[in-house]
């Protein structure tokens, strides 16, 4: 069988010692050629330009510039992999259309499954010994209405979780978060697309590629700029904050255009 071609990688880090164990680590798993490497935006823009990378490994300080800032200038084709040292980035790494967000110092699984989720987007095989991000789920009673309860998974934990009581599901990388009225947030192994078929599409809409939420307990949309916002919802006390992708979607939602998308 004709192997994939490999992964054509951009190391974006102003640190040169985290580019130094990035490469090592690509290295050592193979299926991947680096293009470049760049310290700064310039160099990047300028590498991406040239080469039209598969994917970018992206840092997101890069002082005293912002990696968010590269996103505009990357091929459409291009994976964006986020690889910092904080996690308060997650939400907008995902809004912005990341693939996977990795923290610092990178785990070699976790570097591994995210490649896998980068060859499985470009149609390419799972590599030997590398498992899929998507695990079977167990069986689930089918949603009627929206009033038959979904049974989650948290870890060795089964919930029973009435749709109603979901503020909304977000992104975690391979993981989804599962944010409800009733009890602490579930952390479940299921993409978002496979929540958008179990779960009522009347009620639960997508407004970005890591965002679903429930409109029944949706309060009201705050806009902070142009490329923020605070949702509100019924019984929750701290607002959810969005991006441009996520707020842009809802507010056409809320003036009478189509739920649906990502």
């Amino acid at each position: 069988m004709n192997q994939p071609p490999p992964l054509r990688t951009l190391l974006v880090d102003d640190e040169r010692l985290a580019r130094k164990r990035l490469r090592m680590l690509l290295e050592e798993r193979g299926g991947v050629e680096i293009v470049g490497e760049a310290q700064t935006l310039d160099e990047a823009r300028a590498l991406a330009r040239e080469h039209r990378p598969d994917l970018v490994l992206l840092d997101i300080e890069l002082s005293p510039e912002s990696g968010f800032d590269l996103i505009a200038d990357l091929p459409a084709s291009t994976a964006v992999v986020f690889v910092t040292a904080h996690d308060t980035f997650a939400i907008r790494a995902f809004d912005e259309a990341a693939l996977d967000y990795l923290l610092k110092p990178v785990r070699p699984e976790r570097l591994a499954a995210s490649l896998e989720r980068v060859a499985a987007r470009r149609g390419a095989p799972p590599a030997e010994g590398v498992e899929k991000a998507e695990k079977p789920q167990a069986p689930e009673p089918p949603a009627s209405g929206g009033a038959s309860p979904l049974l989650i998974r948290d870890g060795r934990n089964w919930h029973q979780v009435d749709p109603e009581t979901i503020f909304f599901i977000q992104g975690e990388g391979t993981y989804t978060r599962v944010d409800r009225a009733d009890g602490p947030s579930l952390l479940v192994l299921r993409t978002l697309n496979l929540w958008m078929e179990r779960l009522p599409s009347e009620n639960f809409v997508r407004l970005s590629r890591s965002l679903v939420v429930n409109l029944d307990r949706l309060d009201r949309l705050q806009m902070l700029n142009r490329n923020k916002g605070s949702l509100y919802f019924r019984d929750r006390r701290e607002p959810l904050q969005i991006g441009r992708v996520a707020s842009g979607h809802l507010r056409k939602i809320l003036q009478g255009g189509a739920p649906g998308g990502g």
